[in-house]
């Protein structure tokens, strides 16, 4: 009976640890600029840059000008300047709102760790912006200065990377509008080196070799201890 129930236990054990590993993994944000661990974003010094007006338009690392971040949103923008900034393509139409972006990077072989960006937005009361990661899910709500820029520092918990952030704004409850959205930072890491090993650009969490062979020990355990009553009933 001892046997049994220490088998059981490490099966149960072994089924956390599986778990654990599997865990959806948190974004986190930060209002302020934390600075470190990025590299800026440019447009103009690119060696191809999608500029717009577009609902995607593109910039690079300042680090490497052949390395691409894509920017989408829900309206017209347009990517210019060195240090650059993202506008609304047409900030006279009263019809179009810029309250929503999507950044991700053009290479799925690549993720990153830390994002920092500054959201100037205008309006004629405070709002609010809420952003969700892929992975890292949706964040809480946090403030925004109608009439200032607004710095935010995006990380994750227990996150290798993400594949892309975005961020809405409120603006259809207080009037808060992107007027633009600059000093974009980001920190990146490589998922896999395609050259070398096949990448697996989903970069969905996978159990590590030890978590699988304890759960396999648990799991052949129980089997045998199933057999061993079943003979002696």
């Amino acid at each position: 009976m001892n046997l049994t129930k220490s088998i059981a236990s490490s099966a149960v054990f072994a089924g956390l640890l599986l778990t654990s590993s599997l865990a959806p993994a948190a974004i986190i944000v930060t209002p302020g600029n934390i600075a470190g661990g990025t590299d800026n974003v440019l447009n103009n010094a690119c060696d191809t840059h999608i500029e717009g007006p577009a609902l995607m338009v593109q910039g690079c690392l300042n680090s490497d000008q052949a390395f691409f971040i894509n920017f989408t949103s829900n309206e017209l923008i347009q990517y210019s300047g060195g240090q650059a900034m993202l506008t609304e393509a047409n900030p006279l139409d009263l019809n179009t709102t810029f309250n929503f972006l999507k950044i991700s990077l053009a290479d799925p072989t690549y993720t990153f760790n830390k994002l920092i960006l500054n959201i100037d937005a205008t309006g004629s009361t405070d709002g609010s912006v809420q952003f969700t990661g892929v992975p890292g899910g949706v964040s809480g709500i946090f403030a925004l200065d109608a009439q200032g820029e607004n710095y935010f520092t995006i990380t994750g918990d227990n996150l290798e990377g993400f594949q892309s952030v975005e961020f809405t704004t409120n603006v259809g409850i207080a009037g808060v509008e992107v007027n633009d959205v600059k000093q974009v930072r980001i920190g990146i890491d490589e998922v896999c080196d395609p050259e070398v090993e096949e990448c697996d650009p989903t970069n969905e969490d996978v159990p590590v070799p030890g978590t699988l062979l304890l759960l396999g020990i648990g799991l052949l355990g129980l089997g045998r201890s199933r057999s061993k009553n079943r003979s002696r009933a």
